[in-house]
């Protein structure tokens, strides 16, 4: 029941969006908020509260968010509060964010690599996929340390894989079916 309650909120967010024509905006602001949330467990854990008044926690809110975002993200944030479904928040958020990006035409994909990769690196990157895929892509690099040289790039489900570990691997599957 609680799912369907985030799904429904973030649909209802999603319907707003659309209905002004300003999804990608509202996208972006979301992906900030999500952001923000993410990095700020404490935030969640304050405003999510039974201890803490109504009114306490919406002051709150407007102190941190109100110039930040449209009145629209700070409103569905204050129903969020006063309906006492801020723990539910980060749920809420990624809903909407996967709904508004496949709307978008938006594809996320992961870097990992052995060392953190050049934001130029990385934005060559998302454009090639971009490209190769026919939607934007956006990708995240995370650091593997069992990668020896290379990257291995994941997006839609999809490995593509350019690394001395992942060819060892092959060198190794290839003696081992010789042997056999």
């Amino acid at each position: 029941m609680i799912s369907q309650n985030n799904k429904g909120y973030a649909l209802a967010l999603f319907e707003i969006a659309n209905e002004e024509l300003k999804l990608e905006q509202y996208f972006q602001e979301v992906k900030k908020l999500n952001e923000i949330i993410n990095e700020n467990e404490d935030l969640v854990k304050l405003l999510s509260s039974k201890e803490i008044q109504l009114e306490k926690k919406l002051k709150i809110l407007e102190n941190i968010f109100t110039n930040h975002f449209t009145v629209n993200i700070n409103n569905f944030l204050k129903l969020i509060i006063t309906n006492n479904l801020f723990i539910y928040i980060k749920s809420i958020l990624k809903i909407f964010l996967d709904i508004a990006s496949k709307k978008l035409n938006i594809s996320y994909g992961k870097i990992y690599s052995s060392k953190k990769l050049d934001e130029k690196i990385i934005s060559n990157l998302e454009k090639f996929y971009s490209d190769k895929l026919s939607k934007k892509v956006e990708m995240l690099n995370l650091i593997d340390t069992t990668l020896i040289k290379g990257i291995r790039i994941e997006i839609e489900n999809t490995i593509h894989e350019n690394s001395i570990k992942n060819n060892i691997k092959e060198l190794q599957k290839s003696i081992l079916e010789k042997e056999q």
